[in-house]
């Protein structure tokens, strides 16, 4: 076993030297283009998708040399199990594969670490040791390709690849995704990895394996297919809701301008409402503000969710936030000797994230950096456990500040003079954070109306839409007008097809890409409410399923205990693991 290992590294060393010296090479030419490279989200991803294609390159090139049907026979004609003989030639490319990436890697970043003009924290080197992961399961994933049936080898690629797409950990928690990725593709391929390549694992784990990933790829592939399905169906029969918007639902509220949404929902407002509409608030230009998209950053994430650094113009100083020092540390831009650490004193409760060159938010503080003491004044402060979600974003002599339970009313003026910042109301949200989809206000003479409209994925999602209208007198004080749910623009089966298609899978997909995200900020969501009719659909389809597999077990003559396993899962998972199951035992 020992002696196959180093004939493969032996094999593969010069390779593997000349792609470590060109991967070294190409991180000092990238670092000369963009000086900050790691911290960028999308240079990262870029190149942590150059390593996973290198990765599945290589182990595709090298499984699929020895899955010729006399190189397979010469390669298992030996004294060795079949599993030794796969871990030698899959061990050795691995360790030439993680070298030839975490050696340039680790010399980049100690380089880096040198001059004083740079910061890098400790989540650098993890972030290092995530390209190597993402190598890793490039080559489980080319291998697999090469070894696996074709009928349903395509599947680990899908499923693994949607996975690393949509995980969610942050830190070094971020890092279990691509282990647990790992192992799942050891097994994947020690099941097929075997005398005869053309019939599934014998093994319980390695069938189990191959048939839950092939299921979970056909979940992701019917679930696709299917609104892709509806989608152009609608568009040629002309009654898609993309082109003729349905009056009242969300797709015609999103297109239409401030004062139209907001006259839309006064329509069914309360006496109130009607008084102000009525009192002339058509005078008045609505606007619209800015709603949160995407997570907000956290300390220690291996990737940065946004900017980290600004340039303050008046010093000429370059400040970097660092994850290890949770401070700023500031670089002038003459001679590059380094400033700071730069923190409030009580430390941030957040990463910052820098806006009109000389203000950051960090968690529920508004902070701005005062250039000629060199100080950051806090400008605001929140109640404990509230975040600010948007910049500070200005509506006539108002400043605007959404948190994610309140939108937040400042002094404009005070704001801008540097004073001291005083709120004038704050209006409480009327529906968690993470559902808001767009945001209007309407300042007339004494009070504000502001539109609240909840609905993110609810137009090919199964999430509700409403809209709520509010108002602020000048003493503060918060009415709500009213309150209307918006019509569905699409049919349920269309917005519930994760569900009905398979529960079971969709939480499967959910849990795994979660994994890891702990300490993330995610917006808060409203559950959703799954019509009766598309469990009964998804119960249907279960049956249906279970019936199917246990018919096709009796014609592929499994035994009575191996039979009510498969009718179980099928009973649990539905249509995607039947047709899994349709796959992998077809022989």
């Amino acid at each position: 076993m020992i002696q196959l290992y180093k004939a493969e590294l032996h094999r593969f060393a010069r390779w593997g030297l000349c792609l470590a010296i060109l991967h070294a090479i190409a991180l000092f030419l990238l670092d000369r283009t963009f000086p900050k490279l790691f911290d960028d989200a999308e240079i990262v991803f870029l190149l942590g998708s150059a390593y996973g294609l290198v990765g599945a390159i290589f182990g595709f090139y090298q499984a699929a040399n020895y899955a010729r049907v006399n190189q397979w026979i010469a390669l298992l004609h030996r004294p060795l199990a079949p599993w030794k003989i796969m871990a030698s030639v899959i061990g050795a490319s691995s360790t030439v594969l993680a070298a030839s990436v975490t050696i340039p890697l680790f010399i980049f970043i100690a380089s880096l670490s040198v001059p004083p003009d740079r910061v890098i924290d400790d989540r650098h080197w993890l972030l290092a040791s995530g390209g190597a992961l993402l190598a890793l399961i490039g080559l489980g994933v080319g291998s697999y390709l090469a070894l696996a049936p074709r009928r349903y080898g395509w599947s680990g690629a899908l499923a693994i690849g949607a996975l690393l797409v949509s995980g969610q950990g942050v830190g070094a928690e971020g890092l279990l995704l691509p282990l647990l990725l790992i192992v799942l593709l050891a097994v994947l391929v020690a099941g097929a990895f075997k005398p005869t390549r053309t019939l599934p694992p014998a093994s319980p784990i390695p069938l189990a394996a191959t048939v839950g990933v092939a299921g979970l790829s056909l979940y992701l592939l019917m679930v696709g297919a299917s609104g892709l399905t509806y989608q152009l169906a609608m568009s040629a029969m002309g009654s898609s809701p993309e082109v003729d918007p349905p009056s009242g639902g969300m797709i015609e509220a999103m297109r239409i301008d401030s004062n139209d949404i907001i006259a839309s929902g006064l329509e069914t407002a309360s006496t109130r409402g009607a008084n102000l509409l009525g009192a002339g608030s058509e005078d008045f230009e609505a606007i619209r503000l800015p709603v949160p998209h995407g997570d907000l950053p956290i300390r220690g994430e291996l990737s940065n969710s946004g900017p980290i650094s600004f340039t303050e113009l008046h010093g000429g100083i370059d400040w970097t936030y660092s994850h290890d020092r949770n401070a700023l540390v500031g670089i002038r831009s003459n001679d590059g000797s380094s400033i700071g650490p730069l923190k409030p004193q009580d430390g941030f409760e957040a990463p910052p994230r820098p806006f009109d060159d000389d203000k950051m938010i960090a968690g529920g503080s508004l902070y701005r950096l005062d250039a000629r003491s060199g100080v950051l004044k806090r400008l605001l402060q929140l109640p404990r456990d509230e975040t600010i979600l948007t910049a500070p974003f200005p509506a006539g002599p108002t400043i605007t500040v959404l948190s994610d339970k309140s939108l937040y009313l400042l002094d404009r003026r005070a704001f801008e003079d540097d004073g001291t910042v005083t709120t004038k109301g704050a209006i409480p949200l009327p529906g968690p954070a993470g559902d808001l989809q767009r945001l209007d206000a309407k300042l007339l003479r004494d009070d504000v109306i502001v539109s609240f409209l909840f609905g993110r994925d609810s137009i090919d999602g199964p999430h509700a839409a409403w809209q709520e209208l509010v108002t602020i007198d000048s003493a503060g004080d918060v009415i709500s007008l009213a309150r209307r749910s918006m019509k569905p623009d699409n049919p349920a089966f269309h917005r519930f097809r994760s569900y009905w298609i398979s529960p079971a899978f969709r939480n499967v997909f959910a849990g795994a890409a979660g994994m890891g995200s702990g300490d993330a900020w995610i917006a808060p969501r409203a559950p959703v409410e799954v019509p009766r009719a598309m469990w009964f659909l998804a119960g249907i389809l279960s049956l249906m399923a279970t019936t199917g597999t246990v018919i096709l077990a009796r014609r592929r003559l499994l035994r009575p205990v191996e039979t009510m396993c498969w009718a179980l899962a099928a009973l649990a998972f539905g249509i995607p693991l039947f047709t899994a199951f349709w796959l992998v035992r077809r022989a």
